[in-house]
């Protein structure tokens, strides 16, 4: 998906925010270009494997665990249970010209 280059200009007095939530995004390669090894697993066997690989490595490992896409999002239904606020609501205000 490409990016148009106005939405990319930064206009004067505004934050510039680029984190996007990527499923596929390789955050084992961290550690390879910092001289460590990367781990990209997506079984509990590979899990099992590259643990004890990064433990016996004795150097800095990431172990990047792929997730199922679909896990979790029952999470995203329940928003209805969310408790409401307890803070009592700010007192009205009262115009003089009232």
């Amino acid at each position: 998906m490409a990016v148009s280059t106005a939405a990319t200009k930064r206009q004067p007095g505004t934050i510039r925010r680029r984190a996007v939530l990527n499923a596929r995004a390789r955050h084992e390669l961290l550690a390879e270009a910092f001289g460590g090894k990367g781990y990209h697993v997506t079984t509990p066997a590979d899990l099992r494997s590259a643990l004890a690989e990064a433990i016996a490595s004795g150097g800095p490992s990431i172990i990047y665990c792929e997730l199922d896409p679909a896990a979790g999002v029952e999470s995203g239904h329940l928003a209805s249970l969310n408790p409401t606020s307890a803070a009592a609501p700010p007192p009205a205000t009262v115009s003089a010209d009232a």
